[in-house]
Parts: C-alpha cells; structure tokens; sequence
C-alpha cells in the first residue's frame, strides 16, 4: 500500500472539523516533529503579537508608553522557552492522571504530542479577544486526544487534563503574587 503525503491545509481541516481523525494519525510521528510545529505556532504568535504591540504603540503612543514596550518580542522569546520547559512539567501530571490513575495504555511521548498539538491554536489565537475560547478548545483537543492515545474514556481524559490545567493556573497565579507580596513588604508606608 503506498502512502500518500497529505498537505498542511489537509492536516490542518482534519485538526479542525475532525480532531478524533486526525489524533489517530499522529501516532507514528516523531515527537521531535511534534515540537517543531509548536515552535512554528509559538514564532507566528510572538510575531503577531509584535505587531498588534507596535500597531498599538504608533496609534496611541501615550496608552502604550515608550518605545521600551516594543521589547515584548524578547520577553516573548524567553516566556516561550521557560513555558516549554513547564509544559513538559505539565504533561508529567497529566500523564500521572491517565496512566496511574486511570490505567491508560499510551506513553508519556504520546501524551506530550496529544498536548503539543492541542495548544497550537491557542499559541498562535490566545492572545486575542478570543483567548478564553481557545483555552476551552485546547481543553476539549487534549481531550479526545489523551482518550485516543491511552485508550481511556472521555471522562476520564477531561478530568486528566482539567486537573493539569487547574494547577497550571493556580502555579501562574502564584508566580503573579510573589513579585507583588515580596516588593509591597520593601515600601514603607
């Protein structure tokens, strides 16, 4: 049987009408290709949200301050890689939940490229008026990607990756917090 190479815009409307689809076909690649396309939706994201930065800035210079906002591109970068390095962090605890708690029959490689995938629209669209939407839709791709690649319910899916998420925010929240509780203790009143 020869097989056939699809193209990005297959791949793409696959991801998007039928995500149980096409997470069936991504467990033959390589994981190392799953983070190449979450590195590409990570540099269309830092260079849109570049430019919506320095659009604001031109039109409304006083809202946005000096031309040091127009860094963002540098604090972008290094956010990206930190938040590689805690998505790998993240998918440990979701893989905890699928494969300890639920049984799942999948691999912790399988998982990463079930979280890989599903964040991709939300780092190229998150950081739009629609952000809110596509952490949602992040959530309900890692779910029928996590029940695919382990074999487990929807349920059981969503529950793995909504605990992950939780924590994920509440360590963000946390992260906010420090700065301010540590720096309010250094001013006197």
């Amino acid at each position: 049987m020869i097989k056939m190479e699809t193209s990005l815009t297959d791949k793409a409307q696959t991801f998007l009408a039928e995500p149980s689809n096409f997470f069936n076909g991504i467990k033959e690649q390589s994981l190392w290709k799953v983070i190449g396309v979450y590195f590409v939706a990570g540099i269309i994201s830092l260079i849109a949200g570049y430019f919506v930065n320095l659009i604001s800035y031109l039109l409304m210079p006083k809202m946005f301050g000096s031309p040091l906002s127009l860094i963002y591109g540098m604090f972008g970068i290094i956010f990206f890689i930190i938040g590689l390095g805690l998505f790998f962090v993240l998918g440990l605890i979701v893989h905890f939940f699928v494969k300890v708690i639920f049984r799942g029959a999948g691999s912790y490689k399988e998982t990463m490229k079930v979280l890989f995938y599903s964040s991709v629209p939300m780092i190229i669209l998150g950081f739009s008026v629609l952000g809110i939407f596509f952490v949602v839709h992040t959530l309900i791709l890692a779910t029928i990607g996590l029940s695919i690649a382990h074999s487990i319910s929807k349920k059981k899916a969503f529950f793995s990756a909504f605990i992950a998420f939780l924590i994920a925010i509440v360590f963000i929240v946390i992260l906010i917090l420090i700065p301010d509780v540590s720096f309010s203790s250094m001013i006197p009143l």
